[in-house]
């Protein structure tokens, strides 16, 4: 039931975030929404950065861990996929990508985290989002959150080994 809730919210949310005239209202929206499920789930700020990881998925409730899945981990940074079909998908509108995260970065706020969405499903031809997670106030200048690498006309090029996410580099799209 909360599955299908969470579901219908974000396909609603999605005719808001894809107009930026409508920001401060979508914004206001999502961050309402983000404060109510960290109320529903009694989130609570985390001191660990594993901690914080667990506690974001545990948010999203049983499927969780099989949507959000953890695909590399470094001393700072977790890096997961969000496998969850977006209403985004493929549009290219990587920028509603970023309005619509506001639910997210509104849920580390409250458990101690910060986030940033690395590559898109908005993105033509991405099933899975990749986003990473530091913890609150580390420096994060070294991450090209998605909708600035896309504006700025640079691609990813993903390797994956293991099933993990090895690395990320950036070239400028021709």
């Amino acid at each position: 039931m909360i599955v299908q809730l969470f579901m219908l919210l974000l396909k609603g949310a999605t005719v808001f975030v894809r107009r930026p005239q409508w920001y401060g209202v979508s914004r206001k929206v999502i961050r309402a929404f983000g404060t109510m499920v960290t109320t529903a789930f009694r989130a609570s700020p985390k001191e660990s950065l594993p901690d914080i990881g667990d506690e974001w998925q545990r948010m999203f409730t049983s499927p969780g861990r099989r949507y959000l899945p953890l695909i590399s981990s470094e001393p700072d940074t977790l890096r997961y996929a969000i496998t969850t079909h977006c209403p985004l998908r493929g549009t290219g509108d990587v920028a509603a990508c970023h309005r619509m995260m506001e639910y997210d970065r509104r849920l580390m706020e409250s458990i101690g985290g910060e986030f940033v969405v690395l590559a898109s499903q908005a993105e033509h031809g991405r099933n899975t989002c990749v986003v990473a997670i530091r913890k609150k106030g580390a420096d994060m200048s070294d991450l090209t959150p998605a909708h600035v690498r896309v504006a700025h006309g640079l691609e990813t090029t993903r390797t994956i080994a293991s099933k993990s996410l090895e690395e990320v580099r950036f070239h400028r799209i021709s």
